[in-house]
């Protein structure tokens, strides 16, 4: 289990930043615009898929 957990880790950030955008994109083809809870969740997931993604290459280099 921990070897997957390796593999997925580093990617869980850029992860989050694809799936927000992906739901944003959905959320404007689909018409859902006017609902404020699937526009705050897209933006909370890139925003947290980012942090998580400087967080994690910071953490994985030495300087």
């Amino acid at each position: 289990m921990k070897k997957y957990l390796d593999i997925i880790l580093p990617h869980i950030g850029l992860a989050a930043v694809y799936l927000g955008t992906l739901l944003l994109v959905l959320s404007f083809f689909l018409g859902w615009t006017t609902s404020h809870a699937v526009l705050f969740l897209s933006l909370f997931l890139i925003i947290a898929g980012v942090i998580a993604h400087v967080v994690i290459l910071k953490r994985s280099h030495k300087y």
